[in-house]
């Protein structure tokens, strides 16, 4: 088997495992905005070991970074962590699925960028496949949201009263 699967199925799992634990924090107390520095304050640090393991395994080097660059990745990052505390804040508001569902939008928003900014075209098949993982992932969330939903009783069945619009219960 080729090493793009084991790699593709670690880093799905990677993230999986990130975006939990940014939920948890988020709902332990700490705001959108703590628990995304957090994420980003120590992921300098593995990404460095990475790539040194990387660079010290194959012998390659570092390609040269233009200045142009540097404007590219600073947009880009500050894109990536205003992102982030959305998508932390939206599971803050306890919904992992429908959070998860809107984060992987971003497979086609960059294929919207590509185009837009840089001309890149993408095939029809490999938009067939985005589109395809995309109406998936959202089935699976609304799946989980509706199951949710009916999973628990109204009010009126536990038998409680259910509270008035705009105010609490008598």
């Amino acid at each position: 088997m080729s090493l793009w699967l084991f790699a593709t199925l670690f880093a799905a799992t990677v993230q999986a495992a990130r975006f939990y634990l940014q939920k948890r924090l988020s709902l332990a107390g700490l705001s959108p905005t703590a628990a995304t520095f957090a994420r980003f304050v120590y992921a300098p640090v593995p990404i460095a070991i990475g790539v040194l393991i990387w660079l010290s395994a194959s012998g390659a080097a570092l390609p040269p970074i233009g200045a142009g660059f540097w404007p590219f990745a600073a947009a880009g990052g500050l894109a990536q962590i205003l992102a982030t505390v959305c998508l932390v804040a939206l599971f803050a508001r306890r919904n992992f699925a429908v959070g998860m569902a809107f984060s992987k939008t971003a497979v086609l928003l960059t294929v919207v960028a590509g185009f837009l900014l840089l001309g890149e075209v993408v095939t029809v098949w490999a938009l067939l496949a985005m589109a395809t993982a995309k109406l998936r992932r959202a089935n699976s969330a609304t799946r989980h949201t509706v199951a949710k939903i009916c999973a628990s009783p109204p009010a009126a069945a536990k038998g409680q009263k259910p509270a008035p619009i705009g105010g609490k219960a008598a």
